[in-house]
């Protein structure tokens, strides 16, 4: 259903009961919902991150996010004109991640890298990692020994200018890893503090572990890639990744296995959460193709969840390797999230990409740990930015 915001505010007018309008790197946005517990998290954790001042000016245009929880229809998500009609209510947690990937996808002005950043001294330094390779434990080990957060999970750099900004979310950890680490430091979190909690994970607020002097951009210094040797970009390597959706229609799914370069897909529609499994060439830069062909078809993706392909040993020590900026920005590459992508050429942009990478990292040392025990990782981190 395509509606307009106008169409859209007069057909929910006396339904929504909480408003917010924000400024999200650069770009202005307006919050609707009927939800309080919704509307106060995504209130809570922006003003904790926010880069510029709230807006007031009802004339500035901006998009409108409506979400209204009906009785019998299910959760209905707006997002300046298109909207998704969800049968099941969806965990917090995932329409709240949700919620900030579609912001990032309207995001022209930054690269959002899927890493942690942090800032030691004025100096920021980026950990980008595919998921399960231990970087938001690597990141609370670091805050613990004085760094300053910045974001855990996405990491927002300008594109010319070459700073590190602050990422508008809560800290997002594994229960088992956070509860270990509350244990080891005879810590522990009030239920105001878990922003949001589900099952296997728990969103918090990182001021209320360390209550360091807030810090909401810095000058980037040091990129650290975080990848077992499996997982070096090679030509003749194939890559996974799990992608789940609230619902996956038949013609996407049709227009996804005729995505170019791709090697075999599996698909699994049982249960609440349907879900397909890519494999790829390693060196192809999936995510925005995904996300390009995810908007043609309007549907909404629940996340995206790259997978290693190989065992670790963490017990071995860490081995870390400089880079060739040239390198680097081609490592990269892999990590942006935000790229607008032609899905009949992937290749489209892929130049563009790698000159306006080259300008935002300019004089930005690159290198590369494969994992290994957590002292040992955060021992051999501390060193670069000195």
């Amino acid at each position: 259903m395509t509606v307009s915001d106008q169409e859209a505010r007069q057909r929910w007018e006396g339904r929504v009961r909480h408003r917010g309008i924000y400024l999200f790197f650069n770009q202005p946005i307006e919050l609707l919902t009927d939800s309080e517990t919704v509307f106060q998290e995504f209130d809570t954790i922006y003003r904790r991150f926010r880069l510029e001042g709230a807006l007031a000016s009802e004339s500035v245009l901006r998009p409108l996010f409506l979400l209204q929880d009906f009785p019998k229809e299910g959760f209905f998500l707006y997002l300046s004109g298109r909207s998704f009609q969800i049968p099941e209510r969806p965990d917090r947690m995932d329409l709240y991640q949700f919620l900030f990937n579609y912001l990032l996808d309207q995001t022209r002005d930054f690269f959002i890298i899927h890493g942690a950043a942090l800032a030691d001294r004025e100096k920021g330094l980026i950990l980008a990692a595919a998921s399960g390779l231990g970087k938001s434990t690597l990141t609370l080990e670091l805050l613990r020994r004085g760094k300053k957060f910045l974001s855990d999970e996405l990491a927002c750099l300008d594109r010319e200018g070459g700073e590190l900004r602050a990422f508008p979310r809560a800290l997002s950890i594994s229960r088992p890893v956070l509860e270990g680490f509350l244990e080891a430091g005879g810590k522990s979190l009030s239920s105001r503090e878990r922003i949001i909690e589900d099952r296997a994970k728990i969103m918090i607020d990182v001021e209320a572990l360390f209550p360091h002097p807030h810090v909401t951009r810095c000058r980037l210094q040091t990129i650290v890639f975080i990848e077992p040797p499996a997982l070096s970009p090679r030509s003749d390597q194939t890559a996974t990744m799990e992608l789940r959706f609230f619902t996956l229609p038949a013609d996407f799914l049709e227009a996804l296995r005729k995505t170019p370069g791709l090697v075999e897909l599996t698909a699994h529609l049982t249960g609440d959460s349907p879900m397909v499994r890519l494999a790829y060439p390693a060196n192809v830069h999936l995510v925005p193709i995904i996300q390009a062909l995810a908007d043609r078809y309007g549907v909404a993706i629940r996340g995206f969840y790259p997978e290693g392909t190989a065992e670790i040993d963490y017990r071995r020590p860490p081995q870390l390797s400089t880079l060739k900026p040239s390198a680097g920005i081609l490592l990269l590459c892999r990590y942006v999230l935000n790229v607008p992508v032609n899905p009949e050429d992937p290749d489209s942009g892929r130049q563009r990409l790698l000159a306006s990478l080259a300008r935002g990292t300019r004089g930005v040392r690159f290198y590369r740990m494969t994992p290994g025990p957590l002292a040992a990782m955060a021992d051999r981190i501390e060193t670069l930015n000195d």
